[in-house]
C-alpha cells in the first residue's frame, strides 16, 4: 500500500472502465472491460476486451454502449481474463469516473471467479470534477467537453482514456504550487446532508428511512414523458421546489446527478452495501 504522502507522479495508476448488461452488480454482468496502467503521465500498459456475460444484453443497455449479444458471443467469459487483469491491481491506486460503479461490478465478477477484490486506494474523477468545476452536469462527456477533451463514446477503452485525460487536466487546475500527493486526491465523493422537505411535502415514511446520503436504491420512475424505467441511484439529498419534494441523486444510468420528483417514483428497492 502506498503512503498517502507519496507524490502522485510516483504512484502507478490503474484507470478502469466497464460496460455492463445493466445497473446492479449483484445480478448484471460485465460485457467489456478496459484498464490503463499509467505512471507520471506516461502510459505503460493497456488492456481491453469484450466479455461474454453468458446472458442476453438487454436493449436498454445496448442503446447506451452499442454492444450486442452477437458481438460478445465468441468472446471469453470474465473468469478467463482474470490472469490478465491481476497485474493491474497489484500496486498503486485505482482511478475511474464514478469509480465505485466500475469497482462494484469488478468485485462481483471476481468473486464469481473465486478471486479477491483489489484493495487499493481509489481516486474518483467525478468527485474531483465536482470539487473543481462549477457545472450543471459532471458526467464524463460533459466534463471532457468543458475541458476541451474528446469524449469517450460509452465504450470502455475510450471512456478510460477520457478519464485519464480528465484526471490530468483536473490536477493542473489545482491552486497549489506543490505536486499533489496520493492523499490529496483519494477521498470519497462529497455528500450533501439530507434535510426533511418543507411542510406540505408528502414523502412515504418507508422511503424517508432509506434516503440517507450515499444510500443506493433501485428506483422505478415515471419521467415527464410518462416513460417508466428502473434506475440505480445514489442518494445526495432531499429538497423541495415549486412542484413538491424531490430526491437529488446520482443516476448510474445517465452517469450524472439528477433530480427525481417523489410523486413520480413508482417503487424502490434498497441495494445493500457491496451490492
Amino acid at each position: 500500500m502506498r503512503e498517502s504522502t507519496t507524490p502522485i507522479s510516483q504512484v502507478p495508476l490503474t484507470i478502469v472502465d466497464v460496460e455492463t448488461t445493466g445497473l446492479v452488480p449483484s445480478t448484471d454482468r460485465i460485457v467489456e472491460v478496459a484498464l490503463l496502467r499509467v505512471r507520471g503521465g506516461t502510459l505503460e500498459e493497456r488492456f481491453s476486451t469484450l466479455v461474454n456475460p453468458r446472458c442476453t444484453i438487454p436493449p436498454d443497455a445496448q442503446a447506451i454502449h452499442g454492444i450486442t449479444s452477437a458481438m460478445v458471443r465468441d468472446q471469453p467469459p470474465f473468469a478467463a481474463i482474470v490472469p490478465q487483469l491481476s497485474p493491474y491491481f497489484c500496486d498503486g491506486a485505482i482511478l475511474g469516473h464514478n469509480v465505485d460503479f466500475d469497482l462494484g461490478f469488478l468485485r462481483h465478477e471476481l468473486a464469481r471467479a473465486g478471486h479477491p477484490a483489489p484493495d487499493l486506494p481509489k481516486i474518483d474523477t467525478l468527485a474531483l470534477a465536482r470539487r473543481h468545476l462549477r457545472l450543471s452536469s459532471h458526467s464524463l462527456g460533459t466534463v471532457a467537453r468543458h475541458l476541451g477533451l474528446p469524449a469517450g463514446g460509452h465504450r470502455a477503452l475510450g471512456d478510460a482514456t477520457t478519464t485519464w485525460r480528465i484526471f490530468q487536466a483536473l490536477v493542473r487546475l489545482r491552486n497549489d504550487e506543490r505536486e499533489p500527493t496520493l492523499g490529496d486526491l483519494c477521498f470519497p465523493p462529497e455528500r450533501s446532508s439530507v434535510r426533511p422537505p418543507d411542510a406540505g411535502g408528502v414523502v412515504p415514511p418507508e422511503l424517508v428511512a432509506l434516503l440517507q446520503p450515499g444510500r443506493r436504491l433501485i428506483l422505478r420512475y415515471r419521467d415527464a414523458r410518462e416513460q417508466v424505467s428502473e434506475r440505480l441511484v445514489e442518494v445526495v439529498a432531499i429538497t423541495e421546489d415549486h412542484l413538491g419534494p424531490c430526491l437529488i441523486a446520482y443516476c448510474h444510468l445517465r452517469r450524472d446527478q439528477r433530480t427525481f420528483r417523489l410523486d413520480r417514483i413508482l417503487g424502490w428497492q434498497p441495494v445493500e452495501p457491496g451490492g
